[in-house]
């Protein structure tokens, strides 16, 4: 999982600090990378003020990091379309550069929305197997485990069915 709740208080201590009766926005988007107790009210703040963020910050990295922690919070939140919304902002970030991983982040957000509204298509199927191998032959642990976890389901058509 890439929320972590041992790391709730340093977020929230980043979101919330008062300097006087002013709140103080979080400076990087790994502030914003956290699991803030399930709250989808708390995501879906950290949410807005990641893409505010954005709006005030160029640096890539930032773009790379936020959209890979906003489609993941999405997929967790079950928020199919805010899931595809975001891979197509990545999508569209990396257009003039393509970045492999971008690409897989992207690919494997559409395909568990697609999953999580019920798709069990072959043709899911084959693309979620496929981001699964790649994921693990970058390593890439925490990408592969939703992957893995929706191809483990039971419910998948068939050929000739």
């Amino acid at each position: 999982m890439l929320f972590r709740s041992d790391r709730e208080q340093r977020v929230v201590d980043h979101v919330a600090v008062r300097r006087g009766d002013r709140r103080r926005r979080p400076h990087r988007v790994e502030d914003l990378e956290v699991d803030l107790g399930r709250d989808l009210d708390g995501r879906a703040r950290a949410l807005r003020e990641g893409e505010q963020m954005l709006e005030t910050n160029s640096l890539s990295h930032n773009y790379l990091r936020f959209y890979r922690f906003a489609i993941e919070t999405s997929l967790e939140s079950r928020d199919w379309d805010n899931a595809e919304r975001y891979a197509a902002a990545l999508e569209e970030f990396t257009r003039e550069e393509p970045l492999p991983w971008a690409d897989l982040i992207i690919e494997r957000g559409r395909a568990l929305a697609a999953h999580g509204r019920g798709d069990r298509s072959m043709a899911t199927h084959e693309t979620l197997a496929r981001l699964l191998e790649q994921a693990r032959a970058c390593r890439l642990v925490t990408i592969a485990h939703a992957l893995d976890a929706a191809l483990s389901e039971p419910g998948w058509s068939r050929p000739g069915a």
